[in-house]
C-alpha cells in the first residue's frame, strides 16, 4: 500500500518533469537547425537566437568543465534520489527540487554534447539564458520561499 500511494504522489512530478525537459530540449533543438534565424517577439527588447555559453551561469569563467561538470552530475543524482525517495516533504518543495534537478541536467547534458549551454532567449544588456535556466531560477525562488515562511 505504501509503495502505491508513493508512485500516486510522485508521478506528477514525473510527468511534469517530463514535459518540461520535452519543452527545454525541443527549443534548444529548434534554434539549433541551420535554416532558424533570430526572431524578435518584442522588437528592440526580447528575441531568440542561438548562442552557445561556454562559461558558468551569467557567462562566469569556469575553472576547469571537468570539475564543474561532475559536481553537478553528483548534486543531479542526489537531488534525483532524496525527491523521488520522498525525503522532500511538501509539495513546494517537491516542485523546487524538480526544478532545480531538470533545469541543472538539461544543462549539463548540453555542456557534455555541445561543449556548453545553449542559451536563445535574448533580451539586450541582459545578456541570455535558456528554459533550463528558468527552471533553476524558480526551483531556487521557491525553495527560498519555503525557507523564508518558516
Amino acid at each position: 500500500m505504501h509503495v502505491v500511494r508513493t508512485i500516486n504522489q510522485t508521478l506528477p512530478f514525473i510527468l511534469s518533469a517530463a514535459v518540461l525537459s520535452i519543452f527545454d530540449r525541443a527549443l534548444k533543438a529548434l534554434v539549433t537547425m541551420p535554416q532558424f534565424d533570430s526572431v524578435q517577439l518584442i522588437p528592440d527588447f526580447f528575441h531568440i537566437a542561438y548562442s552557445l555559453n561556454t562559461n558558468a551561469a551569467f557567462s562566469i569563467a569556469l575553472p576547469s568543465a571537468l570539475y564543474v561538470g561532475l559536481f553537478v552530475i553528483a548534486l543531479c543524482v542526489i537531488a534525483g534520489l532524496w525527491i523521488v525517495q520522498g525525503g522532500v516533504s511538501t509539495p513546494i518543495l517537491r516542485i523546487a527540487g524538480m526544478l532545480l534537478f531538470i533545469g541543472a541536467l538539461s544543462n549539463m547534458y548540453d555542456r557534455i554534447v555541445y561543449g556548453g549551454v545553449i542559451d536563445m532567449l535574448a533580451v539586450p544588456r541582459l545578456g541570455a539564458c535558456n528554459l533550463a535556466d528558468m527552471y533553476i531560477v524558480a526551483g531556487a525562488a521557491l525553495w527560498g520561499f519555503f525557507l523564508l515562511r518558516r
